[in-house]
């Protein structure tokens, strides 16, 4: 069996690299960042600053603009005032730089907002999910995910907007990496101060149900390959959850399990047979997001059903046969059938499918 791995694909944030030796400018706000309280003209400072920076960011010039990313976010440093009126002058320029920027430089102005960390960020970081552009709604999903114990220890409509908000985003996403940064967005399980989690819960279940549906339809699933991460946050927050809560959530990793299997074991395509070595990237991505979602959704039924014996599907995925895996999930639907009442037996294709192309379905979105 082969390592499970997910090496999400390379967004539009090159600021992680790190412009090459440019000389550093010269720190026009030094004068003002030690101060205790900061005045207008202190404010103009500042404005003026960021503004110049965002200019050179959004130009045609890919150098400065990586300079400039760079002195952007290392000027957020000095006392409490003046980082508190760095951030929200940045805030108030960022934002409509951002919605009129070309692809690249708007990811960048949104890596430096996720710099400054700061919870009032967050209107703007939400308005960018609903941005048309994957790469900034992934760098939006991103800074929500590093706001989170923040956003925890502030509670109130900071933290269900926020839920909520990433909920109706997930929904409609069509990329693999965004959707999976909205779930990890979306994970306080362990985030400290959190005031309650069940709006976590019921923001997580109403998403993984609006995916299962996914499933269920002839269309191809968007974004497929992501969800395997939303149900691992499904199974942290199990404590947190009512019985009705683990029973939708045993259904929703029934149907994307029940899924998984049908087109693993496939006839038409025997992804099981499929080789590292094959040569077909999308095939293999296909194959990995389906053995992922395996691997996890059997994890999560041995959790919320804990059944005496669980049936194990992953022994014969591990020896690649795939009639045994299908002898274990039968084990599988009857322990679902008795617990909440849906058969979840796999629809064996015609006999005219076996003869289909491999690799007609393929995970969609990057």
């Amino acid at each position: 069996m082969r390592t499970y791995r997910f090496l999400p694909p390379l967004l539009l944030l090159a600021w992680y690299a790190g412009p090459g030796p440019a000389q550093s400018p010269e720190d026009a706000l030094s004068e003002i960042r030690a101060r205790p309280q900061i005045s207008d003209e202190d404010r103009n400072l500042i404005r003026t600053f960021i503004t110049e920076r965002v200019t050179e960011i959004t130009g045609e010039n890919p150098e400065p603009a990586r300079t400039a990313t760079k002195t952007l976010r290392d000027g957020f440093t000095g006392s409490n005032e003046f980082k508190k009126a760095y951030a929200n002058i940045c805030i108030q320029v960022l934002g409509p730089a951002c919605r009129e920027a070309e692809l690249v430089p708007a990811t960048y102005l949104l890596t430096v907002l996720n710099t400054l960390n700061v919870p009032e960020a967050r209107a703007l970081l939400i308005e960018a999910l609903r941005d048309k552009r994957v790469g900034v709604r992934a760098a939006a999903a991103i800074g929500l995910r590093n706001l989170r114990p923040k956003l925890a220890q502030a509670g109130g409509q900071n933290y269900t907007a926020t839920l909520n908000a990433l909920k109706e985003a997930g929904k409609k996403e069509k990329s693999r990496a965004t959707l999976r940064s909205i779930y990890s967005a979306l994970d306080y399980s362990a985030v400290p101060r959190t005031p309650d989690l069940k709006p976590d819960v019921a923001a997580l279940l109403e998403l993984l149900e609006t995916r299962a549906g996914l499933y269920l339809s002839e269309q191809e699933v968007p974004a497929l390959g992501a969800d395997d991460l939303g149900l691992k946050v499904g199974e942290r927050l199990l404590n947190t959850m009512t019985r009705d809560d683990r029973n939708r959530l045993t259904v929703v990793a029934a149907t994307m399990m029940k899924y998984a299997l049908e087109k693993y074991t496939s006839p038409a395509r025997k992804l099981y047979e499929v080789r590292d070595k094959s040569g077909n990237r999308q095939l293999i991505e296909y194959r990995n997001a389906m053995e992922r979602l395996v691997l996890v959704g059997e994890k999560l039924l041995v959790a919320l059903l804990l059944p005496e014996k669980a049936p194990e599907v992953m022994t014969p995925m591990r020896k690649l046969d795939g009639s045994q895996m299908k002898l274990a999930w039968q084990e599988w639907v009857k322990l679902l059938q008795d617990k909440v009442k849906q058969d979840f037996s796999l629809v064996e294709p015609p006999e005219s499918e076996a003869g289909e192309a491999e690799g007609e379905d393929r995970p969609s979105g990057g």
